[in-house]
C-alpha cells in the first residue's frame, strides 16, 4: 500500500496537482460572472421549466465515463434568469447538481463523495427567453457509485438560485459489465480522448477522459501494461480500483519506472 501512495503521489506531482489535471466539472462561464454566488434569483410566478436528462446512448459499460446532459428548457411564454456555477472549485463535481440513482430494485446508489471540497467558483445569471435552455454535462460517477450491472434510473436537479418551483429530470441507462476483450477497447477509446472537457457555459461537453472511473477489476490487466509503459492515467486508474490484483499491479509498475534504463 505504500507503494500505491507514493505511486499516486509521484503521479500527481508529474502532472501537477490531481485537482487541476482531473477535468473541470463546470463549464467556462462568460467574462462577466461574479467570483462568488449572487443573490437567490427569484422565479417568476408564471415561469415554466422543463428539464431534459440524455444519455448519449441507451447502453454503457461500467466504466466509461457516462456524461448525463442536464437541459432546462424555458417552456412558458416570458424570459426567466437563473443563478449557475459558483459550486465547482476544489470539487469533484458541480455541487449544486443533485442527483438520485436507483436500480431496478428501488435501492439508491450510493454517493462516491458525500461531502465534497467546495472553494466556490465563478457563478452567473443567464436569461433564457421562451424555447431556449440551459445546459451541463454531468459525470455520472462523480455522484454515484455503481458497482453492479443492471438498469439504472437517474434523477437530476438543480436549485437554479429559485427559492421554489426547480423541475427534475429524470432518464434510464444500462450499465453492463465488459469482458476482457471488451475492457481493452474502453481503455483505448478513453485513451484516445481529450483530457479537457472543453466546454462553453450552458452548452454540453465533448467526451473526455476520466481514468478514475475504472475503478473494476476487469481494467486491471490493460491498465497495468500501460502503467509500466509509464502511462500516468494508467496509474490513476489502477489506484481507484480497490482490489489487491490492482496493488500489486502498482508495486510492479514501481518496480519497472525505478528500473535502469
Amino acid at each position: 500500500m505504500r507503494h500505491r501512495a507514493l505511486l499516486v503521489f509521484a503521479a500527481a506531482t508529474a502532472c501537477a496537482a490531481p485537482a487541476s489535471r482531473a477535468p473541470s466539472p463546470s463549464p467556462i462561464a462568460p467574462s462577466s460572472a461574479s467570483a462568488t454566488t449572487v443573490a437567490p434569483v427569484v422565479a417568476p410566478t408564471a415561469a415554466k421549466a422543463r428539464v431534459d436528462l440524455v444519455v448519449r446512448k441507451p447502453k454503457a459499460f461500467l466504466g466509461e465515463n457516462v456524461l448525463v446532459d442536464f437541459c432546462l428548457v424555458n417552456t412558458s411564454g416570458a424570459p426567466f434568469k437563473i443563478d449557475v456555477g459558483g459550486d465547482y472549485r476544489g470539487s469533484s463535481r458541480s455541487s449544486r447538481f443533485k442527483l438520485k440513482v436507483t436500480d431496478a430494485h428501488g435501492s439508491v446508489m450510493p454517493d462516491p463523495d458525500p461531502s465534497p471540497m467546495n472553494f466556490g467558483g465563478l457563478s452567473y445569471s443567464p436569461e433564457l427567453a421562451p424555447g431556449a435552455s440551459w445546459c451541463q454535462s454531468l459525470p455520472l460517477m462523480r455522484y454515484a457509485r455503481i458497482d453492479a450491472p443492471g438498469t439504472y434510473t437517474v434523477e437530476a436537479t438543480h436549485d437554479l438560485g429559485w427559492k421554489t418551483g426547480a423541475p427534475t429530470g429524470s432518464v434510464k441507462l444500462e450499465l453492463a459489465m465488459p469482458t476482457a476483450a471488451e475492457a481493452e477497447g474502453v481503455v483505448a477509446a478513453m485513451a484516445a480522448l481529450p483530457a479537457d472537457p472543453n466546454t462553453s457555459a450552458g452548452k454540453t461537453s465533448v467526451d473526455y477522459a476520466d481514468f478514475s472511473t475504472l475503478r473494476y477489476d476487469v481494467y486491471t490487466a490493460p491498465l497495468t501494461v500501460r502503467a509500466a509503459r509509464g502511462d500516468l492515467r494508467a496509474i490513476e486508474g489502477l489506484a481507484n480500483i480497490p482490489s489487491e490484483a490492482a496493488t500489486r499491479a502498482l508495486d510492479l509498475s514501481a518496480l519497472l519506472s525505478s528500473a535502469p534504463v
